[in-house]
């Protein structure tokens, strides 16, 4: 099953009670472009499933307030959706 609605609206959830103005002025700005992410990019059949994990354990560091565990989740997600578009893109040129 695709995930990529449930993950759209967890990572917008995140940037509402964030309340980092900042960043949802942002996030904002830039939701054109971060809603074609969601759309399995690159034509890739199931994008960024080993993700999934890692979303259960930047949520629950989130929700112990623990900043730190929170980014180093967020940057291995980040991480591995790198991975995965340059592997497609390897694969399919």
């Amino acid at each position: 099953e695709r995930q990529n609605m449930y993950d759209k609206k967890f990572h917008y959830m995140v940037y509402e009670y964030s309340h980092n103005r900042i960043m949802q002025q942002l996030t904002l700005s830039i939701r054109d472009a971060m809603d074609k992410l969601w759309e399995f990019p690159l034509n890739m059949k199931d994008p960024f499933t080993e993700t999934i994990p890692l979303h259960a354990k930047f949520y629950q560091a989130l929700k112990d307030r623990n900043v730190k565990m929170a980014q180093l989740y967020n940057q291995q997600i980040l991480d591995k959706m790198v991975q995965d578009i340059t592997e497609s893109h390897y694969q399919n040129p």
